[in-house]
């Protein structure tokens, strides 16, 4: 989360006030948040970077796994209806609201636990991207049916509900203060309405199944939501499936991903030098 003290810009609006966070929004970062709010930095490599995007990049702070659910999830709230603000946590409420999906032998929890199981099966990256959003599409139709006190229920067929669409191998270009930079997403995340748009004229193909596929259309970064990337290393072994029961006591991952190292100002010289000597 970027810190530019001192700085003016429009505040992010103020969530449910009876939840409490320790991780707070980020209403000054004026570089990165008003030069391009579509475009995520994630998997991005750039040699030469604008001094405010810069900025606003090194000023992050790390959280767990855990922390961060909450503070999305609190961002999802009625802001008109009062929540605890001890124990149980929105988050542990979530979780137990979820878990009847997550267990047990109906349809949906099946179909979900299949398409799982599919994602872990590949070993080649490339071919998790479909059972991936497969399983992610259908988890979100089924919440559409979960009621989480707080949180307002889903407009089923809006419009406007996100979608998981596989996107790799198409281009999303962005072209800002006369450059064009290129990305191509593993898969992001849309509206209903942009991933319709996106099929083919004539195509009578359902926009579920064609988001399993790429585009037939280009994405513009205006579409996007959010971006996902895979990693998966070329291994003869593949990922575990799905555990046969999910359960409330779990143990979040200590490990913080993504951790960026903060330069000094000797940083750029001794990059240089080095290059010198190779």
């Amino acid at each position: 989360m970027a810190d530019s003290t001192g700085a003016t810009a429009p505040q992010t609006p103020a969530r449910n006030s009876a939840l409490s966070s320790n991780l707070k929004s980020t209403p000054h970062a004026v570089g990165s948040a008003t030069v391009s709010e579509n475009i995520s930095t994630v998997g991005v490599q750039v040699s030469d970077v604008r001094p405010w995007i810069s900025h606003d990049v090194r000023n992050f702070k790390e959280c767990k796994a855990d922390e961060m659910l909450q503070t999305l999830l609190e961002r999802c709230t009625d802001s008109s209806q009062s929540l605890p603000k001890k124990s149980p946590t929105l988050l542990e409420i979530s979780l137990k609201a979820v878990l009847p999906l997550c267990n047990g032998d109906a349809a949906p929890t099946r179909k979900i636990k299949k398409h799982l199981s599919n994602f872990c099966k590949p070993n080649v990256e490339k071919k998790t991207y479909s059972p991936f959003v497969e399983a992610a599409n259908s988890a979100l139709d089924e919440l559409e049916n979960v009621n989480v006190p707080g949180i307002p229920a889903f407009e089923k067929n809006s419009k406007t509900n996100i979608l998981f669409h596989v996107n790799d191998p198409s281009i999303i270009e962005q072209c800002h203060q006369g450059k064009t930079s290129t990305r191509k997403p593993d898969v992001v995340v849309v509206s209903y309405e942009s991933a319709s748009n996106a099929i083919a004229a004539g195509k009578s193909t359902g926009v579920r199944k064609s988001a399993c596929k790429r585009p037939d259309k280009r994405f513009q970064w205006m579409n996007i939501r959010s971006t996902l990337e895979f990693k998966r290393p070329n291994s003869k072994r593949s990922l575990a499936g799905p555990p046969p029961a999910y359960k409330m006591d779990y143990v979040a991952p200590a490990v913080l991903y993504m951790k960026y190292m903060k330069k000094n100002e000797n940083d750029n010289d001794n990059d240089n030098d080095r290059r010198g000597r190779e």
